[in-house]
């Protein structure tokens, strides 16, 4: 009969903490993001794949937007092959980005 009890104990415990309904109230959500809302400003002028790759996924041509994305990208080419006369065939390209990010009406 203890042992039933220690059972039916550890059930209820399990349910309890499994079906709480916790959901966070701060999650960001594809729901709640809305690219257009977003402009971004470069620190540095990176380079013309990294631009194009932002600009496919921002879209900041709208002047209505609530956030300001201050963007400092870097670069660094890594010879990964280099020949025998000393040019290099294969390079591994690292990027290293920054940001910021500011709410247009305040200091954010």
């Amino acid at each position: 009969m203890v042992k039933l009890i220690k059972i039916l104990t550890l059930f209820f415990i399990i349910v309890v903490f499994v079906s709480c309904g916790f959901q966070p109230i701060y999650k960001a959500t594809d729901n709640n993001l809305n690219i257009s809302d977003y402009s971004v400003k470069y620190q540095n002028e990176p380079s013309y794949i990294i631009k194009n790759k932002i600009q496919e996924i921002f879209n900041y041509s709208s002047s209505d937007s609530v956030y300001t994305i201050d963007l400092n990208a870097q670069q660094r080419d890594i010879p990964l092959i280099i020949n025998t006369n000393g040019t290099v065939s294969k390079y591994r390209v690292e990027v290293i980005m920054y940001f910021n990010v500011y709410e247009n009406d305040s200091d954010n």
